[in-house]
């Protein structure tokens, strides 16, 4: 069993649940005061640098996200010595919720569109209907708004899972050759992380206009309600309020 020092360790993210090269290869399982690891800790040698792997949801990715024992990961690399971690992540799945809920925006748009061009052709001349009329063109305007925003945020996504991919080349190519590249996978990992971050903040901007949207929607079922609803109802939900 090798006995070099262990400073290196690889946490790798969806997709990567094996180092290929390494040679001199031994599994350890290493029990924690946070609990199990992800899964064995696979410790092998490349281009003769001891390196310590784990696969962050485990091999054949049975655990979720949310079921990652992330302190756990880095206890147990730290008891072999590691002092330099390299995290490799994966944002696939925040592409795909990302464009599901562009799909739904995008249907909720056709469905505000065919509301107003009935409402276009309705002979009522009421308040209600004026509401109504006001209520869907300022949908129609968030929605709008809404899938901009989303797709804005995909483009964002799709450049920063490219920039992820060739920043494990970069690495690679970094260890292969000499640290005078390390600039190189650095520089695009912070330009990966920077276009997370604006991705971030576009679903901030679109979460809150959708927000707007279900406060209007509400507010306005409020005062139908009221205009409706016998009085004597309405006196009785007033006074609860009180």
């Amino acid at each position: 069993m090798p006995t070099h020092s262990i400073r290196i360790g690889v946490i790798g993210g969806s997709g990567l649940y094996q180092m290929e090269g390494l040679t001199e290869i031994e599994e350890r399982r290493i029990s924690t005061p946070f609990g199990e690891p992800s899964d064995a800790i696979v410790i092998g040698t490349l281009e003769g640098v001891r390196v310590a792997f784990i696969a962050r949801h485990g091999r054949g990715h049975c655990i979720t996200p949310t079921e990652v024992n992330y302190r756990a990961n880095i206890y147990a690399l730290k008891t072999l010595g590691v002092e330099q971690v390299i995290s490799i992540s994966a944002c696939g799945s925040l592409i795909l919720a990302t464009s599901q809920r562009l799909g739904r925006v995008m249907e909720r748009t056709r469905r505000v569109i065919e509301q107003v061009e009935n409402l276009a052709q309705a002979a009522d001349d009421s308040d209600v209907l004026h509401e109504k009329q006001a209520l869907l063109f300022g949908q129609l305007g968030r929605t709008t708004r809404r899938a901009r925003y989303l797709q804005r945020t995909m483009t964002c996504l799709y450049l920063a899972l490219g920039i992820f991919v060739a920043t494990s080349v970069a690495i690679a190519v970094a260890a292969l050759s000499s640290l005078a590249y390390a600039w190189i996978p650095i520089t695009l990992g912070i330009a990966g992380v920077t276009l997370l971050f604006a991705a971030s903040l576009l679903l901030i901007a679109e979460s809150r206009v959708a927000l707007a949207a279900v406060n209007d929607e509400m507010d306005w079922a409020l005062r139908i309600a009221r205009h409706f609803a016998p009085p004597d109802l309405v006196r009785t939900s007033t006074s609860r309020k009180r």
